[in-house]
């Protein structure tokens, strides 16, 4: 699987459809690829197959109350988890193979709501099965704990109608039935949750009591809890999101977004976005309780990729709380606004308009001779390519003759810079884009009378205010996933450690070798606490610390 995952991200066959896919590799290496993938998946059944028979059998019994089922349910879950994947993201060569045999009539990906939707069911009934199947004793032999659960179910509801009320009070955009899986999930996740405290707890030393469990059994209630806050960090993510999809900053203007939660002024870049690789956005943050304001850092930059072209690069500005963090993206920008109207004027080749004081004549377009001439040669657009409109002012009867220029280049995806020209009577001239119009083949000569021009006209008012437009999104609670992340991950590790001990115990014990206390200590109390199943271990620890041999297994 990891090697078939490798094949989707560097081959290219998901370039169209998903951003994982991160190169286009082409020709021999996608073959290399393919020819390892497949090699090794032959090599793998085939090995399957030629051992099938030594391999042990297992006997199939009544587990439907014991530990053994909830582990068997929970790899059951996670193979079920990973196939669902496995097919959302395989639907493009899926779909494709499907065309090939005129099953289906296009290639096609699934969406995001396909892996939301099938995946729930999954993600609740491991909820349920984190909180229930550390209750259940080895082989339904034991005391069985599950009678304790009425108390983690009974915290679950109460948390639930928590739950319900925060979404009152904090609101939410989801309509009530988008909302109540989020309820069933988060309930289901709280239950497991208190359900594994529970046990933690009773491992944990308490009172006077000088018992002590060894640190290594607490491995898989931790990493229990930790899957349950990645759960409950999920929830509250798409329950108390907001959004605000496009907020316009002007440069120093204070603007209230997200429902007034929080202030935000653009402050300007840190450096010109055309020449400096890191340049950044910069904004002041401030929430109600907010004394002084956090700053937000967007990265935006033009930046050199294969081939020399350069591309526009940007990152989301991120601002950490403990409650959440707060997301500001780019959309569209940088936009100029300025303190006095703008006419735009729209002219066909040797029209006149008359605006105030001004009258204004389009003639005709001039366009750079050793660019025209780097087009026809080459076939590609030139790294400057400015375009000049010969216009004709007339201003209080008085004619002169300008040339704004809109001036494209091929490394700045942003648009063509507009530079604008002084007018007599303090008025600024500026050519924004050309339109170089049709030829009628029964008409040429009504070619020319096509071509047009876009242009502004402003009172000087100064310098323009910057500005972008932004979306700003919540994410309440997102702590809740890395400190889920970093739990499971310590508590996975002490169960690796633990099940190292608990062998080594086994080994020893069936090969009638010393037991090291330290591994006498955990196996006794895996054994009382029936963390290894009965009948594996080898011995048992009297009360005076002593190992006594009880045969081969008891």
């Amino acid at each position: 699987m990891a090697l078939y995952e490798t094949f989707l991200t560097r081959t290219g066959v998901l370039e169209k459809f998903s951003v994982h896919s991160f190169s286009t590799l082409g020709g021999v290496a996608n073959n290399i690829l393919l020819g390892v993938l497949l090699l090794t998946m032959a090599v793998s059944l085939g090995l399957l197959a030629f051992r099938w028979k030594s391999l042990p059998k297992g006997q199939l019994e009544d587990l439907s109350a014991s530990r053994e089922s909830a582990y068997f349910v929970a790899v059951t879950l996670i193979v079920v988890c990973a196939t669902i994947s496995c097919i959302g993201m395989s639907a493009p060569l899926i779909t494709e193979l499907g065309v090939k045999l005129h099953l289906a009539t296009k290639v096609a990906s699934v969406k995001e709501d396909f892996y939301n939707t099938a995946t729930f069911p999954v993600a609740l009934l491991l909820a349920i099965g984190m909180g229930i199947g550390p209750h259940l004793s080895w082989k339904g032999r034991g005391p069985n704990g599950s009678a304790r659960l009425i108390w983690a179910y009974a915290g679950a509801v109460v948390m639930a109608v928590a739950f319900l009320a925060a979404t009152r009070y904090f609101g939410t955009s989801l309509p009530g039935n988008k909302l109540l899986p989020q309820l069933l999930l988060f309930t289901a996740s709280s239950f497991a949750l208190i359900a594994n405290a529970m046990l933690l707890k009773g491992l944990l030393p308490h009172g006077s009591s000088s018992t002590r469990s060894p640190l290594v059994t607490v491995g898989g209630h931790l990493a229990h809890i930790g899957a349950v806050l990645i759960l409950l960090g999920v929830v509250c993510l798409v329950t108390f999101v907001r959004k605000d999809p496009d907020d316009s900053l002007v440069q120093n203007v204070p603007q209230k977004v997200l429902g007034g939660a929080y202030t935000v002024t653009y402050l300007g870049q840190t450096g010109d976005y055309r020449t400096d690789k890191d340049n950044a956005l910069k904004f002041a943050v401030t929430s109600k309780d907010d004394k002084t304001p956090s700053i937000a850092m967007l990265p935006f930059a033009l930046r050199s990729v294969e081939g020399g072209q350069k591309m526009m690069f940007t990152h989301p500005g991120i601002l950490h709380h403990l409650d959440g963090d707060v997301y500001f993206a780019h959309k569209d920008g940088p936009d100029y606004y300025y303190k006095t109207p703008i006419y735009h004027l729209n002219l066909r080749m040797g029209r006149t308009v008359k605006l105030g004081a001004y009258k204004i004549r389009f003639d005709h377009f001039d366009r750079d001779p050793q660019a025209v001439e780097y087009i026809q040669e080459t076939g590609q657009m030139p790294p400057v390519f400015p375009v000049t409109a010969v216009m004709y002012v007339t201003y209080r009867g008085v004619t002169r003759r300008y040339s704004p220029e809109s001036i494209t280049r091929a490394d700045d995806p942003l648009g063509p810079e507009s530079p604008e020209i002084a007018l007599p009577g303090n008025h600024l001239l500026a050519f924004e884009s050309m339109n170089a119009g049709g030829t009628d083949m029964a008409n040429p000569e009504n070619g020319a009378s096509q071509k047009a021009g876009s242009f502004t006209l402003r009172a000087n008012s100064g310098k323009p205010a910057e500005a972008f437009e932004l979306e700003i999104t919540t994410r309440p609670m997102i702590s809740l996933v890395w400190i889920g992340t970093l739990v499971l991950f310590v508590g996975g590790l002490l169960t690796l450690q633990r099940r190292n001990v608990e062998n080594s115990v086994k080994d020893r014990a069936e090969s009638n070798m010393p037991v090291p206390s330290g591994a006498d200590r955990v196996g006794a109390s895996s054994a009382n606490t029936g963390l290894l199943p009965k009948g594996n271990v080898a011995f048992a620890e009297n009360r005076s610390g002593h190992s006594e041999r009880k045969g081969k297994t008891i």
